[in-house]
């Protein structure tokens, strides 16, 4: 979790990874939490639709975002990304908060980590 601020352009934090640098793991991680933070209300603003987090996301793919990460989100179904937001959102006060922007990031997951078995 450390690592999820971490940018593939070298000018996230704490460490200023670039690229393949940054483990699979964390680039997932800063993709949902950005997409949370942007479909999320906030004390100071409302959330904002999915469409909009779909650009902000692929605006900065490459720079800000691992790219595979946005290529599989953006490539979900406007459905299942509507899906996931209605279904899994919970109250704000829960500690599951953000859990309702995983599923998306599921099949994401699950390919990393088949990949990873037997290196």
């Amino acid at each position: 979790m450390e690592l999820h601020h971490e940018q593939p352009d070298g000018h996230g934090y704490p460490h200023g990874l670039v690229g393949a640098q940054i483990p699979r793991l964390a680039a997932i991680v800063h993709g949902a939490d950005a997409f949370d933070a942007i479909t999320s209300a906030r004390a100071y603003r409302p959330g904002r639709p999915i469409g909009d987090a779909l650009t902000e996301l692929t605006t900065h793919a490459g720079t800000g975002f691992d790219p595979d990460v946005i290529r599989v989100v953006t490539s979900l179904p406007m459905t299942t990304l509507d899906a996931a937001l209605r279904l899994l959102s919970p109250s704000p006060d829960t500690a599951a908060a953000a859990a309702h922007v995983v599923l998306p990031f599921h099949a994401l997951a699950a390919d990393s980590a088949r990949r990873s078995v037997g290196r």
